[in-house]
């Protein structure tokens, strides 16, 4: 099948195999076929500044979604997987860069738990955005302390960290976090410190999907 058929053909039934909305922007063919709903692109630009910075090699990417993170770091000349447990949105991660013809990724059907993490590859890097303050509201700090540890011991760098904060009064989610004060930086700082981080920074910040609350992206140096 030549390629513009061959992307044509998945530009139709991409949608049709998986129906989910796209949580984060979809390249196919030098194309953006999806825009996403979140700042993806910003945070790639602080990413990719830390791939340089630090010499970072491999990146593993929790929650990967459909994959953006994963592509941008392979064309950075990274080997990049990612794990997540939404199979429409890994087939879109895997689909629109199997066609693409890219090389030095993978993608892990995982539901993330702190045991489930031992199963995955260690790397340079692991970006970890959006997903610890699910498992916070849902099972509770310890859980959540439990699940960075295990991700600390995945990382031989630096961790990529965003979370959602008890600010963010438009998700009924935020009330069932700890009450992070009227500026959550510091507190989310401290607990990264908790799970076994020496060096945190904040890289930049980010708008919340539907409040206005701004969201700190930390790096977290092991």
């Amino acid at each position: 099948m030549s390629s513009p058929l061959k992307y044509f053909a998945a530009r139709v039934a991409l949608p049709l195999l998986a129906k989910s909305k796209t949580y984060q922007p979809v390249y196919l063919g030098g194309e953006r076929i999806r825009s996403g709903g979140r700042e993806s692109e910003l945070r790639w630009q602080h990413i990719e500044q830390i791939i340089r910075q630090d010499n970072i090699t491999t990146i593993l990417d929790l929650g990967c979604a459909e994959g953006f993170f994963v592509r941008k770091a392979v064309e950075a000349g990274c080997f990049a997987t990612g794990a997540d447990m939404d199979s429409d949105k890994l087939v879109w991660a895997q689909t629109t860069m199997t066609l693409d013809g890219l090389q030095g990724f993978g993608f892990y059907k995982q539901e993330l738990t702190p045991h489930s993490l031992a199963r995955l590859p260690a790397s340079d890097m692991v970006i970890n955005l959006s997903l610890v303050h699910h498992l916070m509201y849902a099972h509770g700090i310890g859980y959540a302390r439990d699940f960075m540890t295990a991700a600390r011991a995945l990382t031989n760098k630096v961790m990529i960290f965003e979370m959602g904060q008890s600010n963010e009064y438009h998700y009924d989610w935020a009330k069932k976090l700890p009450d992070m004060g009227d500026n959550p930086y510091p507190w989310i700082e401290q607990f990264l410190h908790d799970c076994g981080f020496k060096r945190v920074q904040i890289l930049c910040t980010v708008r919340s999907h539907k409040d206005a609350a701004e969201r700190a992206v930390f790096a977290a140096h092991v």
